[in-house]
């Protein structure tokens, strides 16, 4: 049984996802892309986008968050120009996704996170890169679940 809630949130994951496949693999173009969906206001679709893609980054459901964070590190690296005007929004979101239970969202935030430094270079994402995110990132590379996590990759090989 799938509970309608959870199957739109499931639906919004696999859309993500398909969007995903759509920057790595056309990179610039997709911004030509949503601007046709929109003939006569392409700027339109373009900000209806970023803007759903940054709702999805605060959304309660880890898978949607995870995939909506793959997107957004997907847009820094492949098409940049896209993201560019929303960092504020992307990175206000960074702090509250760094949680090492969800692992797979904390993976693609951070992800993100260098994907944008790639991008953008230092000067653009320096304001950012606050203490206090730094000081998170530090905290994450030396929790209990990222060590265990790190240990049990090593042992898992050697136990199959």
């Amino acid at each position: 049984m799938c509970y309608p809630a959870l199957c739109h949130q499931d639906f919004a994951v696999c859309a993500l996802d398909l969007l995903s496949a759509f920057v790595e693999n056309l990179g610039g173009s997709f911004i030509i892309l949503l601007q046709s969906l929109r003939p006569e206001n392409g700027a339109a679709a373009v900000a209806e986008f970023c803007s759903v893609l940054v709702y999805c980054l605060a959304d309660n459901y880890a898978d949607l968050r995870q995939s909506a964070f793959a997107l957004v590190g997907e847009c820094f690296k492949s098409c940049p120009a896209l993201l560019a005007s929303h960092l504020d929004e992307v990175f206000r979101e960074v702090p509250g996704n760094l949680d090492p239970v969800e692992a797979l969202v904390c993976n693609n935030c951070v992800w993100s996170v260098g994907e944008a430094v790639g991008a953008y270079g230092g000067a653009a994402v320096q304001r950012h890169l606050t203490p206090s995110l730094i000081a998170a990132l530090i905290e994450l590379i030396n929790s209990r679940e990222m060590v265990r996590s790190r240990f049990s990759a090593y042992l898992y090989p050697c136990c199959c």
